[in-house]
């Protein structure tokens, strides 16, 4: 007998392979996207910044990784003058792929763990 639903970690439900697709596609969202494009245009080596997204992601919802990239979220986003605008596009952007990829449940528990890391991220702004 497993654990009910609300007790396994949430890397565990929706699975490295699901988180993954998520964000590709989500990154591929915003490169397309007309406000958020160039942000993420602008970053250097964009496929390691899609890793670290992915690492931050996996080990906030409980994943493991005996190798944690550095991530300074709060650091890297400061000074980049984000709207509340642009925040709530990406918000947007993000709560659309996690529903088309994954189960409802799921997804809003994403989604409410990405606004809490969004509000951080206001706050600097």
């Amino acid at each position: 007998m497993g654990l009910p639903p609300q007790q396994v970690p949430l890397c565990e439900q929706i699975g490295r392979e699901n988180l993954e697709a998520v964000i590709e596609k989500f990154y591929q969202r915003l490169l397309a996207d007309a406000v958020l494009g160039a942000y993420f245009r602008a970053i250097p080596d964009l496929d390691a910044h899609r890793q670290r997204f992915i690492e931050f992601w996996w080990i906030g919802m409980g994943g493991e990784n005996p190798n944690p990239p550095a991530i300074d979220m709060v650091g890297k986003h400061e000074g980049l003058g984000l709207a509340a605008t642009d925040f709530n596009r990406w918000a947007g952007l993000f709560a659309e792929t996690a529903h088309e990829l994954l189960d409802a449940a799921q997804a809003e528990a994403w989604i409410r763990m990405a606004h809490v890391a969004i509000h951080r991220l206001r706050a600097i702004q």
